[in-house]
């Protein structure tokens, strides 16, 4: 095996620290890198003897008396220390190009780890990342720190180990060499005495006896090269002239050294001449034997620092983890709350920012959970209010038919406001006075509101709290009959052009409050049903100027066309009460003091056998009256009015109109119109 040896040695002075000598470039040596070893203690290297002598060419002789004693004995007992070489030696080099290459392959998964999207992966990333590299770089120069100078210290102890045993190998072998000289020249003397000294050498050869461990060697070689002891005693005599320590030690250099044996097996050879002779002491202990104990220190180590590690990403991990918890969980609430669940709440119990954000978002959560039912209501109410207005609005375009507008109107109110029963009084022109027009509801709903109607119809509508529908004041509730529920009535105006037409009355259930919003409906609907009877009025008084501008064509043609007085006044009393649908139509005319009937339909003009009556003019009923005056008389309510003279046959007369029939100044007779209803005639009528 080739082995490449750098030599650059320098001669050293007595007791001088010596740097490197020599080294070996394993890289360029194509062999693997050294593993590190425990260094073992000399207790732990066993010992071991190889006895033996080699000759050489130079020094002592073989056949000199030195040489003989040399060859009974071994070397001294203090070689078995020697298990350590000294010397300083450089490691080999760290290969950086695959350290480059590593890291290489790190950074271009880092920014990916980083730009992600993930919130716990960018903080693993940031954190995490970055102190693993920084341990990793710790642990690699720890590693090699810690390689380096154990190197350092086992080299150098080493070193000045084996030159104190070669120094005290030289001093036991020139005082064993001296005996055999002296007893050469002093040979009659201790003649017959010569083997009392073999128990001496028997003594020396057992306690010089080298002990090298169980993988050690030493041996001695001349100043040829050639092993004179060795460990092994098949090695005694064969040349190692070759070997790196062996060609140190020949040129008198003290060291260690790392190199490779004959078999390719790493070494510590560790070398010294023997002072006082011209041989050298070389000891050889395999690398791997000495790095034993240093390998299961580093491998300690670094199974501490993986450990460290693991715990240091196990703490990572959860502190990352109670921190982007908090934050996934708002994350999912935030979720929540955007497709409109306020329901989840966020459980925090870190005392830190974190809390107090839960919280935050909780508190908010709750606010925007009221807006929106707030809101949710508001819309729903808003709905209903536009529903029922659009209800009025379609209704009231029948303005023919007031009664299905107002029927319509209450039924939508009901059933919007949840009431119990709802009415509508309204307001007769000619009096003023209330008459129920509509009522919707439960049927106890309904006795309560008919319980109410004749207080109302005496209150009228300037008793009641029209700002803005607002409710009954307690005096006027206090007045009215009692009955369960009474005092829960809301009375609003239905207005026209700031004139009250009439009441809208809610009474909502005994459990049910109204709020402003509901009173405010109510205020809308009663202005809307305000334009209804106001539309329903003007269209009532258009249509009956249209009966009475046909009433007049039809009477225009009668004159033409009547043969005679009787006829004609027959014809006209007949047109006006089908035209207007009064219940008693009359003409009278006047002849001296008196007002006689001469023409009539309805009541008591259609039973056979009835005899016109006759009035006193000035004097008798209100037809003496308006013949007297030369003014129409209107009686909204005949029997309030004491000028009306009731007949036998008219008890059910509730309202009549006397207009005269004037030609120029003079009062020719009277028109008299009669109806049962209370102020059934208009401004209209009597003009």
């Amino acid at each position: 095996m080739a082995v490449v040896v750098q030599r650059g040695m320098r001669q050293e002075l007595p007791g001088e620290q010596r740097p490197l000598t020599s080294e070996t470039r394993y890289h360029d040596l194509n062999l693997p890198q050294a593993r590190s070893h425990p260094i073992p203690s000399t207790s732990e290297c066993p010992s071991r003897s190889a006895p033996g002598l080699g000759g050489g060419r130079r020094g002592v002789g073989r056949d000199s008396p030195a040489a003989r004693a040399i060859g009974q004995v071994a070397l001294t007992d203090d070689l078995t220390g020697a298990t350590h070489l000294s010397g300083r030696m450089q490691l080999p080099p760290i290969r950086t190009d695959l350290y480059y290459r590593c890291l290489r392959g790190l950074y271009p998964a880092m920014p990916t780890a980083l730009r992600s999207r993930s919130l716990r992966t960018r903080i693993l990333g940031w954190s995490l990342l970055p102190t693993l590299l920084v341990l990793l770089a710790i642990a690699l120069v720890s590693h090699f720190a810690y390689q380096a100078m154990a190197h350092d210290l086992v080299l150098e102890r080493d070193r000045e180990l084996t030159r104190l045993l070669a120094s005290e190998l030289g001093t036991r072998l020139e005082e064993y060499a001296g005996t055999p000289s002296n007893l050469s020249r002093a040979e009659g003397v201790y003649e017959q005495e010569i083997m009392s000294q073999a128990t001496l050498f028997r003594r020396l050869v057992n306690t010089l006896r080298p002990r090298m461990g169980s993988e050690g060697i030493a041996y001695l070689v001349n100043d040829a090269g050639r092993a004179i002891l060795h460990s092994d005693a098949a090695r005694l005599g064969a040349s190692l002239e070759a070997l790196p320590p062996v060609q140190a030690v020949l040129r008198g250099e003290i060291g260690a050294l790392r190199t490779y044996d004959e078999q390719g097996v790493e070494v510590l050879a560790s070398y010294a001449p023997v002072p006082g002779t011209s041989w050298g002491l070389v000891i050889e202990q395999p690398w791997s034997s000495l790095t034993t104990s240093i390998t299961g220190y580093q491998r300690a180590i670094l199974a501490l620092m993986a450990g460290g590690v693991l715990l240091l990403c196990l703490l990572v991990i959860v502190g990352v983890r109670r921190i982007t918890g908090p934050l996934r969980q708002l994350v999912l609430a935030t979720r929540s709350l955007a497709e409109g669940d306020f329901q989840p709440r966020l459980e925090v119990r870190s005392g830190d920012e974190l809390e107090t954000l839960a919280a935050q978002f909780n508190r908010m959560a709750l606010r925007l959970q009221d807006s929106y039912q707030t809101l949710t209501r508001r819309a729903m109410q808003r709905g209903r209010e536009l529903q029922v207005l659009n209800a009025v609005t379609a209704a009231s375009s029948l303005a023919s038919d007031l009664a299905q507008v107002l029927s319509t109107s209450l039924y939508e109110l009901n059933d919007s406001l949840g009431l119990e029963a709802a009415g509508i009084w309204l307001t007769e022109p000619a009096s003023g006075s209330l008459r129920t027009a509509a009522c919707e509801g439960t049927q106890e709903g309904i006795r309560i509101l008919k319980s109410a109607e004749g207080m109302l119809g005496r209150l009228g509508p300037a008793s009641a709290l029209a700002a803005a529908g607002g409710q009954m004041s307690a005096d006027l509730l206090h007045a009215l009959p009692a009955a369960e529920g009474s005092g829960g009535l809301t009375i609003v105006p239905i207005m026209v052009r700031s004139v009250s037409v009439g009441l809208l009355v809610a009474l909502p259930h005994p459990e049910l409050e109204l709020g402003p919003e509901a009173v405010q409906l109510l205020t809308t609907v009663g202005t809307q049903l305000g334009l209804a009877v106001d539309s329903h009025r003007l269209f009532a008084d258009a249509r009956r100027r249209a009966d009475l501008f046909r009433l007049i064509s039809d009477v225009g043609g009668l004159i033409t066309s009547a043969r005679s007085l009787d006829e004609l006044l027959r014809a006209i009393v007949t047109s006006i009460h089908e035209r207007l649908g009064y219940e008693l139509v009359g003409i009278g005319l006047t002849e001296g003091g008196h007002v006689l009937m001469k023409a009539g339909v309805g009541g008591e003009w259609d039973r056979p056998g009835h005899q016109p009556p006759c009035f006193v003019i000035g004097e008798q009923g209100l037809i003496g009256w308006c013949a007297a005056a030369g003014e129409p008389v209107l009686a909204p309510d005949v029997k309030a009015d004491r000028r009306y003279l009731p007949l036998p046959e008219s008890d059910r007369i509730r309202s009549e109109l006397v207009v005269p029939l004037r030609s120029g100044d003079e009062v020719l007779g009277v028109l008299d119109v009669q109806s049962e209803q209370l102020h059934a005639f208009t401004g209209v009528d009597r003009a």
